[in-house]
């Protein structure tokens, strides 16, 4: 993914400053079966191992045999006479001994200065290549049929020239880098995304059958409008708190964004320099706002900014990344909260720690002057970071005291209501379907005509077994019909009558001792209702 952000960011930029480059989108022909042992044989020279582990590896690589199954009858064993074994264990390692003399050859042609890398003023070591599997291989068969080419600025007067010279046609967009769709632009083309959304079905079908679905529906009436049984952030909820912990796409995609986040803040590379030095520009993360022209990547990440730097705290080291008022960096809280009256009459609001802190006495104005308890607090404040130090290094960001961040603590932070209920039904050793059910009729929203009439329904609201209004009380326990069949179950289960009511009902799952024979008797006598 690091990869498919790099060209996202170098495209847009490319032509959002009109500058001048040529992309080539190089593909080649069965990456793993195009593989000529003896450049592989080069390679791992090129690369300081010793005759006898070429040898090892010449071994392992040549002497495999293979068969071809035929409507599941095998044919006879043939020797290989190139490529690298698919499911091989050693085969991606070798794979990328060779993919990375691309590398090498592409470095040395930029030293000897016949071709230069772009973006050289986001990238200190100017981007000249991306590698990744058959995208850009050496030694291997180009095709030229998916291989493209796209060009920047003046250089787009010569498109056609270059497109006859290599062979290859001229790219459109949106071009595929890795299955990503690629585009400087938002791609608002919903045929596109039909299409999109369609080769992911198909693509992920078989995955999809290994899942089990369980509906949670709807009630359509002759008019086809749906009356849902409860709201979506509910079941969104973890099962802990009262849910049935449904996955929250946007909060999980929230929580995905801000990993992104998390690394810019935290790690070095080469995506990070980039975005680095193409947005930030020597500022923070805070200190940074959204701008019409910034790459759609871009704008995602800052719309997830404050809810990301609102749920963790920064761990001090140098302080030039960190807001001394606005951020959260000593104790649990922003300093703006701690001393809002401090705040409100201090001259510099957005000035980092570092600016505060490198100079004695701090580096902190006010548009008047400190009077009875703003005089007090500021003391307090001054007492606060007398013993603050400030290092070398970067400042990291983390959801706890010690720096991490995962995706998943951010998404139970994030839909947590802070309420903890029973789970006994979870606990139930009954089929998952019985047991959402009951979730549901434990909550009260199973659609009976009543709960319908809550929903501006305009059908009968008597029981269709009796006269009497359709409650889920009704329903399921006061009914002649429900009482027949409750008569049963205690006559099978050898239990004495009761007034059951709903919370009752649950209870007796959970406390009933029986076998997996009488427990399947009660369950399709529960189904019967």
């Amino acid at each position: 993914m690091e990869g498919a952000v790099i060209l996202h960011e170098t495209i847009h930029e490319l032509h959002t400053k009109k500058q001048n480059g040529v992309v080539f989108n190089i593909d080649f022909e069965k990456a793993y079966d195009k593989v000529r042992w003896e450049f592989l044989q080069q390679a791992l020279r090129m690369k300081g191992f010793n005759s006898t582990w070429c040898t090892w590896v010449q071994t392992c690589v040549q002497e495999g045999n293979v068969g071809i199954k035929v409507h599941d009858q095998l044919g006879s064993y043939f020797q290989m006479r190139k490529g690298l074994r698919q499911g091989d264990p050693l085969s991606p390692v070798l794979f990328n001994i060779v993919v990375d003399m691309l590398a090498i050859i592409v470095s040395r042609t930029k030293a000897f200065g016949l071709i230069k890398g772009v973006v050289p003023h986001l990238v200190d070591d100017v981007l000249s290549i991306l590698q990744y599997a058959d995208d850009t291989l050496l030694g291997l068969k180009i095709n030229f049929h998916k291989s493209e080419i796209f060009c920047f600025g003046e250089a787009k007067e010569w498109e056609s020239q270059y497109s006859n010279l290599f062979g290859c046609r001229v790219g459109s967009y949106p071009f595929r880098y890795l299955g990503i769709p690629m585009h400087f632009r938002k791609l608002n083309d919903r045929r596109e995304n039909r299409k999109e959304v369609e080769q992911l079905e198909r693509k992920n079908a078989l995955f999809w059958r290994e899942i089990s679905v369980v509906k949670l529906g709807a009630f359509y009436d002759n008019h086809k409008k749906k009356y849902r049984l409860i709201s979506w952030p509910i079941l969104c909820q973890p099962k802990e708190q009262g849910g049935l912990g449904v996955q929250n796409l946007d909060i999980q995609n929230k929580c995905l964004l801000s990993k992104w986040l998390f690394k810019l803040c935290n790690e070095d590379g080469i995506w990070q320099d980039l975005l680095r030095n193409k947005y930030l520009k020597g500022n923070s993360l805070s200190q940074t706002e959204k701008k019409p022209r910034d790459s759609l990547f871009w704008k995602s990440l800052m719309g997830v900014k404050n809810h990301f730097l609102s749920l963790g705290r920064f761990k001090l080291v140098s302080g030039n990344q960190i807001r001394f008022w606005e951020d959260i960096w000593l104790d649990n809280q922003a300093l703006k909260d701690v001393y809002p009256n401090l705040f409100t009459i201090v001259r510099r609001k957005h000035t980092t720690v570092e600016e505060v802190l490198r100079t004695n006495p701090y580096n902190v104005s006010f548009i008047r002057a400190l009077i009875g308890n703003k005089f007090n607090e500021w003391h307090n404040l001054v007492a606060c970071i007398a013993s603050v130090n400030l290092q070398e290094g970067r400042d990291q960001f983390g959801l706890h005291k010690k720096g991490h961040f995962s995706v998943s603590s951010m998404y139970k932070h994030l839909v947590s209501n802070g309420l903890k209920v029973s789970q006994e039904i979870w606990h139930l050793k009954i089929p998952l379907k019985v047991k959402i059910f009951l979730w549901f009729f434990k909550r009260g929203v199973i659609l009976t005509k009543d709960n319908l009439a809550k929903r501006n329904w305009k059908g009968r609201k008597n029981c269709e077994f009796c006269s009497k209004q359709e409650t889920i009380q009704h329903l399921f326990f006061e009914c002649h019909y429900a009482k027949f069949r409750w008569r049963a179950v205690h006559r099978i289960f050898g239990l004495t009558p009761v007034q059951f009511r709903r919370t009752h009902w649950i209870r007796l799952w959970a406390q009933l001792q029986c076998t997996d024979d009488e427990r399947d008797v009660m369950v399709q006598a529960c189904k019967s209702l």
